[in-house]
């Protein structure tokens, strides 16, 4: 069983000391998957490709993704 709560909190504090970290954003939208909140994953996603719109082809997947889940 796999721990995403742990996952979503480690990347909360890892954005509160930066809250541009895209590779947290992305973590933590893994982190939302996992407990079927796919609205929080879909948010952190969307912000994380505004930061970094260089990533927007791997993000852009997985916003898809999400977005079809939903």
């Amino acid at each position: 069983m796999s721990n995403w709560q742990g996952a979503i909190d480690s990347c909360l504090e890892a954005l509160e000391i930066d809250p541009s970290n895209t590779k947290a954003l992305y973590r933590r939208a893994q982190g939302w998957q996992g407990l079927k909140e796919y609205d929080q994953a879909l948010a952190d996603l969307k912000k994380a490709q505004e930061i970094a719109p260089e990533d927007k082809g791997k993000l852009a997947a997985c916003v898809v993704k999400v977005s079809f889940v939903i």
